[in-house]
């Protein structure tokens, strides 16, 4: 049995619920996105199939566990491709010891099979030998806290929703730079889109309400220092999103966006942190800009139903934005 796919605080929190409310836990696992319900869903079943007086003492061993995880446990804190692609360069017992517990990596043809198999190795030898793989990860990662809405909410929600989140702020940026410009040029940029991005820029174009003009030219401005000719189609929303993420954690500390990076796909992950080294460095406008961009596009979720129930009472505020600075473009106008 196993609680893996939720986070540490996520599953010590079901396991209470179900050591001290029994049956009605199961209310909690509805709360779940559908994706970490249904792994969780059968476990909660056997856990409550356990006799009450046996239940403490099974629980018990559950939560220790937590305390002190095992290499799988900790692996599945980050993002699956960034494990697959640490694993491609590991020899082939690696990478059979890493499979053998996380068989989900090797079912997208991402990874070679290995040659070999450890079916016949004891338990302790591959734990050791994914121990040492699991070392090349950070692993301090879990212990950050902060109570920046930028880290703490995008860290809380589920994998889909934080992915959701850094492409509706993607869309969000684009809609606010391409306010007012000529339908000629609005009609060339939509080309570079697909048509579902075409239809939800249009949407948020129309939805978009109380933008000052200095917004509207600084996210003109931050248009032109991403380069967004260099970036392919199907990258630019992603890019904008990732490059106003890192904009917005621009005054945390490093380790931030770097828990942040190793929970999003590898591909996304790696770039949000070269932005973190590339962007300028960002005024009090441009970080309090783009931290409302994501608090707007948190709330925005929260009102269509799309953002993970439990996460409703998330404190997601909006903070105050200073003038932008004299001489900027922001300011021009």
């Amino acid at each position: 049995m196993s609680l893996y796919g939720l986070s540490r605080r996520r599953a010590a929190t079901l396991l209470f619920a179900v050591l001290f409310e029994g049956d009605r836990a199961k209310s909690l696992v509805e709360l779940l996105p559908e994706r970490e319900a249904a792994i969780v869903k059968e476990h909660v079943k056997r856990l409550l199939d356990v006799p009450k007086d046996r239940r403490p003492s099974v629980l018990l061993q559950e939560i220790r566990r937590l305390a002190n995880p095992g290499s799988r446990a900790f692996l599945e804190e980050f993002h699956p491709s960034w494990i697959a692609h640490l694993l491609r360069s590991e020899p082939d017992m690696v990478r059979a010891a890493v499979l053998a517990v996380l068989p989900h990596l090797g079912g997208n043809g991402e990874l070679p099979p290995p040659a070999v198999s450890v079916a016949n190795l004891p338990a302790e030898i591959c734990e050791l030998i994914r121990g040492d793989f699991a070392g090349k990860f950070p692993t301090w990662l879990s212990e950050l806290s902060t109570t920046s809405f930028d880290f703490d909410a995008i860290m809380g929600v589920s994998l889909s929703m934080r992915e959701r989140l850094v492409t509706d702020v993607g869309m969000q940026h684009l809609a606010i730079a391409l306010r007012g410009v000529e339908k000629a040029d609005l009609a060339r940029f939509l080309r570079r889109l697909s048509a579902p991005e075409q239809r939800d820029l249009l949407q948020v174009l129309r939805e978009l309400t109380d933008i000052s003009l200095p917004q509207v030219k600084a996210a003109q401005q931050s248009l032109l220092n991403m380069n967004l000719d260099s970036q392919a189609p199907d990258d630019i929303v992603w890019h904008v999103g990732l490059y106003q993420l890192a904009v917005s954690l621009s005054q945390s500390p490093a380790g931030y966006r770097l828990a942040l990076a190793f929970r999003l796909p590898y591909r996304y992950g790696s770039r949000l942190l070269e932005l973190g080294e590339q962007i300028p460095v960002p005024t009090g406008f441009d970080r309090a800009t783009a931290r409302n961009e994501f608090v707007s596009a948190f709330q925005r979720l929260l009102q269509r139903g799309a953002a993970d129930k439990e996460w409703a009472a998330a404190k997601a505020s909006f903070e105050a934005i200073p003038d932008p600075p004299k001489g900027d473009p922001a300011g021009a106008g």
